[in-house]
């Protein structure tokens, strides 16, 4: 698992750096997923949104300004993005987030119940007082 995590940790910094982009980023995508599918505890939907944004960046052009591909002329530099790229990841982005605000508009997240639950356990934190 340290190699497979290593791993991992090469290919994030050649997709924050722009360096291969691609198959950093296409590394990324299956060591995290391989990785969310064979852990119980990452089972949280916010690890699932990683994986997909993860495959998603295999598919768009993020390598073409500011990164090391475009700076070696590997790609075509450019410093326009196609809207198609953005309203994908808008769409990625917005549909969880959508749905997350969805499911929580119930009982007890309106009279905030987790929040009072979370701040009892360490009464050490700035707050302000709750109406009752």
């Amino acid at each position: 698992m340290y190699f497979h995590v290593a791993v991992m940790c090469v290919a994030a910094t050649g997709i924050t750096l722009g360096c291969c982009f691609r198959l950093s980023s296409l590394l990324f995508f299956l060591g995290y997923t391989h990785l969310f599918l064979i852990e119980k505890a990452l089972s949280q939907n916010h690890c699932y949104l990683i994986c997909l944004l993860s495959g998603i960046l295999f598919f768009l052009p993020a390598n073409r300004a500011c990164s090391v591909d475009a700076y070696f002329r590997w790609v075509k530099p450019s410093t326009q993005a196609p809207a198609w790229t953005l309203w994908l990841l808008r769409l990625q982005l917005g549909i969880p987030y959508f749905y997350g605000g969805l499911a929580k508009l119930n009982y007890d997240w309106l009279n905030s119940q987790p929040l009072k639950l979370w701040l009892a356990t360490d009464p050490s934190l700035p707050t302000l007082p709750l109406p009752r």
